[in-house]
């Protein structure tokens, strides 16, 4: 059956047309093709609503705006401006240069990242189905719970014990709450080689200094503007986890929705970290349709059971494919 996500059909694959192309479908890959400089070697979907084409060939190079991943799998590691050499840039200085290369992705060898094989993770984001659905009283059974950015300001955090936390930029590292919650829980604290601006080593060194083992770094091939919770389902992946729940890994929902809300911090907050942006409703929409392509398809072999727990949430641009492909069940 042909693959409807998202109001996105998919209709190259393997070299070939799978669906029958109208004249507007086959002006939209001829422009698709005009962004990604050849013809496709991979997947191509049509959106349906805007009547564009898109894939995983269209990245940062080719179009910064919409794009899923920072470059293709042959030159990932070699990539100047985002491959090996920019991680170590990054990282090597404040928090060592012991790193695992690999197509898809660099992590920082650390002994921490080895546990997670083979386990199950609840994962928890700051999209609003976090703090609407009822899934913290749910008989979920799991490993490890992950979280990211300012997760420390969500009520009942504590009960979570969250092992690993991945703190974007916007992350005060010397809140006290942060410091608290990581002294107590033994939280390891990842930091990312993609998102900007990027930390002062001085600023990653001293935080080290409070909590030698408990940091560690990583980078994806994978980005997009879907937010941390969606790079930390395929970094879980990538570190063979065996099944992932997830809640909080939303979209803006178009005209609907409120800009600001979130799950961990207030709208004063948002406003000051992030300056009002919003990501349109389409990219997000169309995202999600790369993000699980990429990871039902591209990294099957690892076998991953995924169960989306905001399924259904309004704000929630994963429902319809999860209902399709991996329904809820519990």
């Amino acid at each position: 059956m042909q693959k409807v996500w998202n109001d996105c059909i998919k209709i190259y694959e393997n070299n070939e047309f799978i669906t029958d192309v109208d004249m507007e479908m086959f002006n939209a890959y001829n422009r698709y093709i005009n962004v990604i400089h050849r013809e496709p070697k991979l997947d191509v979907w049509y959106d349906l609503h805007k009547k564009v084409c898109f894939g995983p060939e269209q990245n940062f190079y080719k179009k910064p705006d919409d794009f899923s991943f920072f470059s293709q799998r042959e030159n990932f590691e070699e990539n100047p401006n985002w491959g090996k050499s920019h991680v170590l840039k990054l990282f090597q200085e404040p928090l060592g240069g012991n790193l695992i290369e690999t197509k898809e992705y660099m992590i920082q060898d650390h002994e921490e990242f080895k546990k997670y094989e083979n386990k199950t993770i609840l994962m928890f984001g700051g999209g609003p189905s976090t703090n609407d659905v009822d899934w913290e009283t749910k008989d979920i059974d799991y490993d490890y719970v992950w979280s990211c950015n300012n997760f420390f300001m969500k009520s009942n955090v504590d009960d979570l014990k969250v092992s690993l936390a991945s703190l974007g930029p916007t992350v005060d590292l010397k809140d006290e709450k942060l410091i608290e919650y990581v002294k107590k829980h033994n939280t390891l604290c990842t930091f990312e080689g993609g998102i900007s601006p990027f930390r002062k080593h001085k600023e990653l060194r001293e935080f080290k200094e409070n909590f030698p083992n408990q940091v560690a770094y990583f980078h994806l091939r994978y980005f997009s503007k879907l937010g941390t919770l969606a790079r930390l389902v395929c970094l879980a992946t990538l570190l063979k986890a065996k099944k992932i729940y997830f809640v909080g890994m939303d979209g803006y929902p178009g005209k609907s929705g409120d800009k600001y809300r979130h799950a961990f911090e207030n709208a004063s907050l948002k406003t000051k970290t992030h300056g009002g942006r919003i990501f349109s409703y389409d990219v997000h929409r169309r995202q999600y349709v790369m993000l699980w392509n990429y990871l039902l398809n591209n990294l099957k072999k690892y076998d991953v059971e995924y169960q989306n727990l905001g399924e259904g949430h309004s704000t929630n641009l994963s429902s319809e494919i999860s209902r399709n492909e991996f329904p809820l069940q519990i």
